[in-house]
């Protein structure tokens, strides 16, 4: 990278949670494995700090306080510049900008959902809780996997481990897409885009 660009001129992003090894502290959110992982990507990357620092999902095994303080040491050891988060309840993510508030720690400036044409739970609760918090959106799978509504392209999504059966979220449904409910999405944009053109002016 050096090559192309000065290390102030790109933004630099690297993720925390999924296992990196076969031994219990090789993954989650653990004081302990937040470090490494820090350690570990900028090893990796051959840099001094990253511009942003995520948490890939939420850790059912570790208490967010000890998560919310490792991840503030880290921005204060000057590793990450900023904080940020992915794939969670809305309600997990305010209580995570509100245990750093409470605490006078570091607060996550960014959310990283599942978001696209398909896929629009995201405006149900987490995207107006990201605009009344300030907090950046950066949407993954903007173009869900490459399905074409024009092409008319049915995928069926990736299934999602399922979180461990002794927490809340356990009991809870997610929404699932189905190739029918892709090719129900699909006719009602085909629909609407019928209707566009039928009003267009000429």
């Amino acid at each position: 990278m050096r090559d192309f660009a000065r290390r102030e001129e790109v933004v630099v992003a690297t993720k925390c949670y999924s296992p990196m090894g076969e031994d219990a502290n090789g993954r989650g959110l653990s004081r302990k494995h937040v470090m490494d992982a820090i350690d570990g990507s900028l090893r990796r990357l051959d840099m001094e700090y990253v511009d942003l620092f995520q948490i890939h999902r939420w850790d059912y095994s570790t208490p967010i306080e000890e998560t919310m303080e490792a991840l503030h040491d880290v921005v204060k050891a000057g590793k990450a510049r900023y904080l940020g988060a992915s794939s969670m309840y809305a309600w997990q993510f305010s209580k995570a900008q509100y245990t750093a508030k409470l605490n006078g720690w570091t607060g996550f400036v960014s959310m990283q959902p599942q978001y696209n044409l398909v896929n629009r739970e995201e405006e149900r609760e987490m995207l107006p809780l990201c605009r009344d918090m300030g907090v950046g959106v950066i949407p993954w799978s903007p173009l869900a996997r490459a399905f074409s509504p024009a092409g008319g392209r049915a995928t069926a999504a990736r299934p999602t481990a399922p979180a461990p059966t002794s927490s809340p979220a356990a009991s809870i449904t997610r929404p699932t897409t189905t190739r029918s409910s892709i090719a129900s999405t699909t006719s009602r944009l085909r629909a609407a885009r019928r209707r566009c053109r039928s009003h267009s002016p000429g």
